[in-house]
């Protein structure tokens, strides 16, 4: 169980009311909000100076825009999980996101609603975007990490061994499973990558996105 009192956040919105009704409801479930910034700036600087476990970002913020903060993180290594808030996030934000190492991607009518099950996600190492989102299947089956999300603990494994370019035999050897055992995981693999059953699909697929594999 994961305890809120242990996580840390930072809060950047340019917008007053928002920024104090999304601080008042997270230190209500008991998480540390230890700053709340207006501009992209402001946010950097506390970032550097806290490293928070989260930083929340609004995208359209003065000075630097949350995609910008987020990318600073990333270049500069921090641990800190980043979470991008706006009224609008489609497709092309959530690309350029995740190449910035964003996790979590939440609207603003859905934050209150969301927000909790976000950090929470993230600390499981599990990527995260507004549930009203997630009804958009078009959306969701074009982002890999979350394809990669539906894969249970067993399929990580296996899916990682064949990003190594290991055989279904050596891969049974590695885990002490039959080589059948092994196709029938790949095999599912592939149904919950909403990829076609073709001899080369999912080493394609794998070859394109070994970043997300071996960070599973």
């Amino acid at each position: 169980m994961i305890d809120p009192s242990q996580i840390s956040i930072l809060i950047a919105d340019d917008h007053p009311l928002l920024l104090k009704g999304l601080g008042d409801f997270l230190r209500g479930r008991g998480f540390q909000v230890v700053k709340q910034a207006r501009d992209g700036s402001e946010a950097w600087r506390f970032i550097i100076d806290l490293k928070p476990d989260f930083a929340i970002l609004d995208i359209d913020m003065p000075y630097m825009t949350g995609l910008n903060v987020a990318d600073l993180v990333y270049k500069n290594e921090l641990a800190v999980n980043t979470i991008l808030l706006s009224y609008q996030i489609d497709r092309a934000t959530i690309k350029i996101g995740q190449q910035k190492g964003v996790k979590g991607f939440l609207l603003k009518e859905d934050a209150l609603a969301d927000i909790e099950n976000c950090i929470y996600a993230i600390a499981k190492n599990e990527n995260f975007i507004s549930t009203s989102l997630q009804d958009k299947e078009a959306l969701i089956e074009d982002i890999p990490s979350l394809r990669l999300d539906k894969l249970s603990p067993s399929e990580k494994k296996i899916i990682k061994k064949i990003a190594e370019g290991k055989s279904s035999k050596e891969i049974g050897e590695l885990f002490n499973i039959s080589e059948r055992t092994v196709e029938k995981h790949r095999s599912n693999i592939i149904k919950k990558l909403l990829l076609e059953n073709g001899q080369y699909a999912l080493m394609n697929w794998v070859s394109g996105n070994k970043d997300l594999i071996y960070n599973l």
